[in-house]
């Protein structure tokens, strides 16, 4: 049993899992065909990033495709990359498709739970913005096997 202590951000839910794709219309029919999670809703969310930064560096017009379909209180989020420079890409030619985040993990301050976290040695990869939120991926994986994605609404 693991011991209590005082995390460094506190979750109340997990309520997204994150699934990077080769094609997402085709992976979204095979979760409906196969598993009855639908309907799906898939768009190109790049156009609706302001600013997104990867391992440091702007990333200009970023492109990736996004299904969404709820699974009871879960969110499947399937992930296409149309960019090269994207973690999703990175994430398809080292791992294949898979599992690639958790969280949607809602924080007062995206900037602040990502210097608190930082502070633990765990690094930002990947954060952006568009008019209504702010999202940060922190690589956990060593730790936890897993990225974890922050949001700010």
């Amino acid at each position: 049993m693991a011991q209590e202590s005082k995390p460094v951000i506190q979750v109340q839910e997990l309520f997204q899992v994150g699934i990077v794709v080769r094609d997402v219309e085709k992976t979204a029919q095979l979760y409906q065909d196969l598993l009855g999670i639908g309907p799906w809703s898939i768009m190109d969310v790049g156009p609706y990033i302001d600013s997104v930064t990867y391992k440091g560096k702007r990333v200009e017009k970023p492109s990736f495709l996004v299904g969404m379909a709820m699974a009871g209180n879960m969110q499947i989020e399937l992930i296409q990359p149309i960019n090269e420079d994207l973690p999703y890409t990175d994430f398809l030619k080292e791992h294949g498709e898979g599992l690639h985040h958790v969280g949607h993990i809602q924080v007062p301050d995206v900037d602040a739970a990502v210097r608190d976290l930082e502070a633990q040695g765990f690094p930002c990869v990947f954060a952006g913005d568009s008019p209504q939120t702010k999202f940060a991926y922190v690589d956990m994986s060593k730790s936890l096997g897993v990225i974890v994605e922050l949001v700010q609404a």
